[in-house]
């Protein structure tokens, strides 16, 4: 079965959730053919953050969702109704004492903690029994970062680099990221929404894609199998923002934002 899925997706609290899951849905379901394909986000939470474990734990705190579980315990099958159900995969975001980011593909542990050496949290990511991905971002493959996730990738075997919906249009992509796709590593695309008010239209826009091997029953576990087995079979569609478009996103994250949302919960700051 093909699978469109987003392996970078963030709902945060300044996120109305309703709408981040009928955007993917809309923006993914736009990327594949419509018939017998999957679609997929894989929540990639930020410390401090549980909304996978909400979910699964107590659903009737979403109103308005459609909450159902898998085969897999780190999936669910999540959206507005039925019918605009994709299947929500449990990650986690992890920033290195180096202050590169790490992203767990395929785990609902919410262990997995900040501040450790990069080796350190790839041998971490990798006992959970997730994927590690380490996602571009602006800036932060250069220079002693970016000579650091050089030896990364000759040390670790396993590990995955992803591109960005960040990546301005026009910018070619990462040395790094070719060097990852010639020599048969997984190389994903996500979209990485950014914590500001109105991001959740971005989840879905930017994503990989697969033509076969997929279980529907089995999200994370079918994901798992893809980057390990059928990297190099991974495509990347969808779309990526305008060189000014990337500056005002990032610019605003420098604004002073209020009135927080979360699944239409109101959180104090």
């Amino acid at each position: 079965m093909r699978v469109v899925v987003d392996t970078h997706g963030h709902v945060c609290v300044r996120h109305d959730l309703r709408a981040s899951l009928a955007h993917a849905h809309r923006s993914l379901a736009a990327l594949g053919p419509p018939e017998d394909t999957a679609l997929a986000v894989v929540l990639t939470e930020r410390r401090g953050e549980h909304l996978f474990a909400d979910l699964q734990r107590d659903p009737e705190r979403f109103p308005g969702l459609a909450v159902r579980p898998t085969d897999d315990a780190a999936a669910l099958l999540v959206g507005p109704s039925p019918e605009e159900s994709l299947s929500l995969i449990a990650g986690r975001q992890i920033v290195t004492a180096e202050r590169l980011e790490v992203l767990a593909l395929g785990t609902p542990s919410l262990d997995l903690r900040d501040g450790l050496s990069a080796d350190a949290t790839l041998e971490m990511v990798t006992q959970a029994g997730a994927f590690p991905v380490i996602p571009w971002s602006p800036g932060k493959w250069l220079g002693a970062r970016g000579r650091l996730l050089s030896s990364l990738l000759d040390r670790h075997g396993d590990l995955g680099l992803a591109d960005s919906a960040l990546r301005p249009k026009g910018l070619p992509a990462s040395p790094l990221l070719r060097r990852a796709r010639l020599t048969g590593r997984a190389a994903v695309a996500g979209s990485d929404p950014l914590p500001l008010p109105g991001e959740e239209r971005r989840i879905g826009s930017y994503a990989t894609a697969w033509d076969d091997g997929w279980a529907p029953g089995t999200p994370a576990a079918s994901l798992l199998r893809l980057l390990t087995a059928c990297p190099g079979e991974a495509r990347w569609v969808g779309s990526r923002c305008s060189l000014l478009g990337v500056a005002i996103r990032l610019a605003r994250l420098r604004l002073p934002w209020r009135g927080r949302r979360y699944g239409g919960d109101t959180r104090p700051s």
